[in-house]
């Protein structure tokens, strides 16, 4: 049997050996399966609904916490009881966490985004044409520069087919540089048609000014 490189990374971060059970023989597990089958009939009937999977788990951490004020079943002392006195015959663990996160390289197209998976994130005008790594948790991606000294931005991980998550604030420095370039740029089609409508109105003097406004405004709320 070879483990996965992130079950052997993730053993030797905790310091544990991974014993595996034969295929198909779940009765050499028996007794984890049958703490996996209480807490399921316990804490996820019926089939659970949340939007935030953080809030979720925090929840549901809480609830486990509860049934260890409960007597185990066979020794009838308080499970927390006799979690502490196991503590002591553990092996301290490792303070720093596990990085459980994928990452991936792509080019930052002209328009400033990148493609991943089947969603289109932003990155930043000034990294037109290079590298990137994506850093990718279950529920957001991060992205930093190609030697990973420094995050650029971040995002809520899309999974719809074609979504898009666009940080437009980004994009206004660079706008606000050469406003007359602003229709010929990939950016200006990125834009909600009533903010090209605004922009269009603007005489090119005001126009820097009214750029800022708009940064102002994606800073404190959203389009």
């Amino acid at each position: 049997v070879v483990a996965c490189e992130m079950l052997t990374r993730f053993a030797n971060h905790y310091g544990f050996r991974a014993i595996f059970c034969n295929p198909n023989s779940g009765h050499e597990k028996g007794n984890v399966e049958n703490k996996v089958g209480t807490l399921r009939r316990n804490l996820l009937v019926p089939e659970p609904c949340f939007d935030e999977l953080a809030q979720y788990n925090e929840d549901l951490l809480h609830r486990c916490s509860e049934r260890h004020t409960q007597n185990h079943y066979l020794l009838h002392r308080p499970i927390e009881e006799l979690f502490a006195e196991e503590i002591s015959l553990m092996k301290p663990v490792n303070p720093i966490a596990f990085d459980s996160c994928r990452y991936h390289s792509a080019r930052v197209n002209k328009q400033g985004l990148i493609h991943f998976e089947r969603g289109i994130y932003s990155v930043s005008p000034r990294f037109v044409g290079e590298l990137v790594v994506l850093k990718i948790h279950a529920e957001r991606i991060e992205i930093y520069s190609k030697d990973l000294a420094h995050q650029i931005t971040s995002h809520r991980r899309l999974f719809g087919e074609g979504e898009r998550s666009i940080h437009h604030v980004d994009f206004i420095d660079l706008v606000k540089v050469r406003p007359r370039a602003l229709k010929y740029s990939g950016i200006y089609q990125l834009l909600p048609p009533n903010w090209r409508d605004y922009l269009n109105s603007q005489a090119l003097p005001v126009l820097q000014e009214a750029l800022e406004v708009l940064k102002k405004i994606l800073i404190h709320d959203d389009l």
